[in-house]
C-alpha cells in the first residue's frame, strides 16, 4: 500500500513540475495526507497483531477524518479491538463469578462499559451478577439455618449438658473433679438426668 503511494506521489511532483497549478497541488497534499495516516494505520495494525488493542484503539483514533478511506478501515478496526477486549472482559466476569466475587466482577462490568458504554451484553451481564448474588446469598441464608438445626454431636451435647446444669444450679459446687466423674461416665444417673435437662432447652430453643 505504501509503496502505491509513493509512485503516486512520484507522478504528481513529475505533473506538478510540467504544469504547476492549484489542482495538482490540492492532490500532491492529499497523497501526502493518505500517505502519512496510511503509517499510522499500519502501526496500529501491529500493535494489534500484539493483541495490545487499547494502545492499538488510540493509535487508531489519530487517522486524520479527512483521509476517509483510511478513516472508515481504522473505525472498523476500532470495532474488532473494543470486541476483542469486552471478551477478555467477559472471560474474567464469569470466573469471578464461578468464585462468588461479586464486586470483582461488578468492577470488570464497570470496565466493559468504559470500553463501549452502548454494549448490549452489559445489561445482561449486570441482571446475571445480581442474580447470581442474590442466590448466593439465600444459599448461604440456608446453610447457616441447617447449621443451626443440626443436632449436636455427644461429646458437645455433653459438655454442654454439664455447663447447663451447674449454672441451673449455683449451689452445687462446681469444680474439675465432679465435671471429669460427668465425662467419664463414673456418675450415669447423675449424667443422664442433667443431660436430659440440657437437650430439653436445646429442644425448646430450637421451636422457637
Amino acid at each position: 500500500m505504501e509503496e502505491k503511494y509513493g509512485e503516486a506521489e512520484q507522478v504528481l511532483i513529475q505533473a506538478e513540475k510540467i504544469k504547476n497549478n492549484e489542482e495538482l497541488t490540492k492532490k500532491l497534499e492529499l497523497l501526502n495526507l493518505y500517505k502519512t495516516q496510511n503509517e499510522i494505520y499500519e502501526n496500529a495494525n501491529k500493535l494489534i497483531e500484539k493483541k495490545e488493542y487499547d494502545k492499538a484503539i488510540k493509535e487508531l483514533n489519530k487517522v486524520d477524518a479527512k483521509a476517509e478511506k483510511i478513516k472508515k478501515r481504522a473505525s472498523e478496526k476500532i470495532t474488532f479491538c473494543k470486541n476483542e477486549m469486552i471478551k477478555s472482559k467477559i472471560a474474567v466476569l464469569e470466573k469471578y463469578l464461578s468464585e462468588n466475587k461479586f464486586n470483582d466482577a461488578y468492577k470488570a462490568l464497570n470496565e466493559i462499559n468504559t470500553i463501549d458504554s452502548s454494549n448490549k451484553q452489559a445489561v445482561e451481564l449486570k441482571a446475571k451478577i445480581d442474580n447470581s448474588k442474590i442466590n448466593y446469598g439465600k444459599e448461604q441464608k440456608r446453610i447457616q439455618e441447617e447449621k443451626v438445626k443440626k443436632p449436636l454431636a455427644v461429646e458437645q451435647a455433653r459438655n454442654l449438658a454439664i455447663d447447663v446444669y451447674f449454672k441451673k444450679n449455683p449451689n452445687l459446687k462446681e469444680d474439675a473433679n465432679l465435671k471429669e466423674h460427668c465425662v467419664l461416665g463414673v456418675m450415669k444417673n447423675y449424667y443422664w438426668r442433667i443431660l436430659k435437662v440440657c437437650m430439653d432447652i436445646i429442644y425448646n430453643y430450637l421451636l422457637i
